[in-house]
């Protein structure tokens, strides 16, 4: 069997990289309505928040295993394999990160002061918007390779 040269290339991993993005992303759009239903003590609501959390991150798991077995298949990829991995790694941990919170939130039904529910808020929208930072950039990587 011939490869052709674009079967010797491979094909580029930040279609896939930005989807695994998007999860993560999904995973954040979540984050501040888990914090305010915890704030407000509804815990039936932080359960739920929880487990969809838990589902989205597990979604992004699945995803990041299929970039990993891609990278081994590609004889030669446009861009270090190091890179593509430490780039997931990062994005991992963004999901990963909203999986421990929720969890953690989930477990510890501890009253916070309203005098606090801003600033963690104000956190929390913190953490959003640096994430969507991340989630931009991605989006302009898969349309530029």
């Amino acid at each position: 069997m011939k490869k052709t040269i674009g079967g010797v290339l491979g094909r580029s991993p930040f279609g896939p990289i930005h989807e695994h993005m998007m999860k993560a992303d999904d995973c954040l759009k979540i984050l501040k309505p888990l914090m305010e239903s915890f704030l407000k003590s509804d815990y039936e609501k932080v359960n739920e928040h929880s487990k969809r959390i838990s589902e989205l991150e597990h979604e992004a798991d699945m995803i990041k295993s299929v970039i990993k077995k891609s990278l081994s298949k590609s004889l030669f990829v446009s861009v270090e394999r190091a890179d593509i991995l430490a780039c997931l790694k990062e994005q991992d941990s963004i999901a990963d990160s909203c999986e421990d919170v929720a969890k953690l939130l989930e477990m510890r039904k501890t009253e916070t002061p309203p005098e606090l529910w801003e600033k963690l808020l104000k956190l929390a929208d913190k953490v959003i918007e640096s994430a969507e930072a991340v989630r931009k950039v991605t989006g302009e990587l898969k349309d530029f390779i």
